[in-house]
């Protein structure tokens, strides 16, 4: 038996798309950010969406980028985005950034990390298909502090001095929203 969209779906796909406005695309993958001491552990997903600016004559395009980040865990996480690139479907870099954020994310929260302006060269906008971004976190509940410090200290040679100072960094970060 086939199953349509209910109400509440298309309640949902029509928000989505108002929001999004004309001229939106969202990246239809998503990256994973992992815990340092684990590869095989998702602690937060990572999601963009980009609205490119129609050419005025002479000039090139501007795309705006904004990249989600979702914490999939209860308590807080450090998170740290950059080298943000726009890519065509074979995976090349149409355009990139080096802007970077860290910041902390409460538990089961989602913000935006970066939201900035990139220029395109005319009519390379349509070649954008996906993004890729270099992602980093570090769980802060007590359990995950404890378990990355003994990874600092174990595995990357680091004084139990050092990892606590870096620990205490995340720690301070600002909020992401």
């Amino acid at each position: 038996m086939r199953q349509g969209l209910g109400h509440l779906a298309w309640l949902s796909l029509l928000g989505a798309a108002l929001a999004c406005g004309t001229g939106c695309h969202r990246g239809s993958q998503a990256l994973f950010v992992t815990a340092p001491f684990n590869d095989e552990t998702r602690i937060a997903k990572v999601t963009a969406q980009w609205q490119i600016a129609p050419a005025t004559p002479g000039d090139g395009e501007t795309v705006h980028v904004e990249v989600r980040v979702e914490n999939q865990l209860a308590d807080r996480l450090y998170v740290k985005l950059e080298g943000l690139e726009l890519v065509d479907a074979r995976g090349a870099a149409v355009v990139s950034s080096d802007a970077a954020r860290a910041c902390v994310l409460g538990g089961q929260e989602t913000a935006n990390v970066l939201s900035l302006d990139l220029r395109l060269a005319r009519g390379s906008g349509e070649r954008v298909s996906g993004f890729g971004v270099e992602r980093f976190g570090a769980p802060l509940s007590e359990r995950g502090r404890g378990i990355y410090r003994e990874f600092l200290i174990q595995t990357e040679g680091r004084t139990p001095e050092e990892a606590d100072a870096e620990l205490n960094r995340y720690s301070a970060a600002g909020p992401c929203s």
